[in-house]
């Protein structure tokens, strides 16, 4: 995990976050790290990917749409 965080880092989609969560619920061990702007595009733009995908293989009847609703809720 700390490698694939580390190189997320290195390509600018990844930094670390200035903010801690309150007391109670942090612990001075973990890190917190969120999207850049760029890592968010890029998110954004896979996740497109992969729906575009999704949809040719409902279209070739590889999958079911109705398999994906069940999949999604479990």
């Amino acid at each position: 995990m700390y490698l694939a965080i580390l190189k997320l880092q290195d390509k600018g989609f990844l930094e670390r976050s200035p903010g801690r969560p309150p007391a109670e619920r942090d612990d001075a061990r973990r890190r917190y790290y969120r999207l850049t702007d760029l890592g968010r595009r890029v998110a954004r733009a896979e996740s497109e990917r992969l729906a575009a995908m999704v949809e040719v293989a409902v279209a070739r009847r590889l999958i079911r749409a109705d398999e994906l609703a069940g999949a999604a809720e479990g």
